[in-house]
């Protein structure tokens, strides 16, 4: 059967039929918009005037099967709907963890590195411990610079425990439950880190160091 035939067969129909095919099709193109307004119209006048029938039908599959795919979740979508307190503490940790000890990529090299690191700590609050005097300036710099490095070998230490932690999968079920009393103050301090990008280069490091400070007593709770 030729286009011109199949044509003239699609016209001699009743007009109930194209009424229902336009019903149909507005349904499903427009919510979706899958065809400008203008390949709309274009689509309405081939139905209408009954030419290049196989066109018609080829557009017609080409709109159902994009919106079935509207239909179904994309990568993106499912990755929303999976992140949870421990995908939010994940992430933080670990760009925190990271920034206080540079190495490569490899798990093994960032653990290694934060131990030695926690290590120079330890030294350095031993060192200092043993020089207070509160009787001279320097003997003060010297407990200053002692409660510092204690702070900060406990710091990395916990963040190392929990970054471990935070990659054993079967933890996850635990830690969201455990969380649930603290799970908004974990989701705004994530909205934050999302928009780490907004802060200028000259506030970054008060950034991350305050951001470190909200995340660490929910952190000792995790432990």
């Amino acid at each position: 059967m030729t286009h011109q035939s199949a044509a003239e067969n699609a016209l001699s129909k009743p007009k109930s039929v194209y009424i229902s095919i336009l019903f149909v099709n507005y349904i499903i193109l427009l919510p979706f918009d899958i065809f400008k307004k203008s390949e709309l119209l274009e689509f309405m006048v081939i139905i209408h005037g009954g030419s290049c029938i196989m066109k018609l039908r080829g557009w017609m599959l080409g709109g159902m099967i994009m919106w079935i795919s509207q239909l179904l979740p994309s990568k993106k979508e499912e990755k929303i709907q999976k992140s949870d307190v421990y995908d939010q503490l994940q992430a933080m940790v670990g760009s925190i963890l990271k920034r206080e000890v540079p190495s490569g990529n490899s798990l093994s090299h960032l653990l290694y590195h934060a131990n030695v690191k926690i290590q120079q700590y330890r030294q350095a609050a031993e060192y200092h411990r043993k020089r207070i005097d509160m009787s001279t300036a320097l003997g003060i710099f010297h407990k200053e610079a002692y409660e510092l490095a204690i702070k900060k070998g406990r710091h990395l230490q916990r963040l190392v425990d929990s970054f471990i932690m935070l990659n054993i999968e079967d933890e996850r079920e635990r830690i969201n439950h455990r969380m649930m009393l603290v799970d908004d103050r974990i989701e705004k301090l994530f909205m934050e880190f999302q928009h780490r990008e907004q802060i200028i280069p000259e506030m970054e490091e008060q950034f991350w160091d305050t951001l470190k400070e909200d995340i660490m007593p929910i952190l000792s709770d995790l432990n």
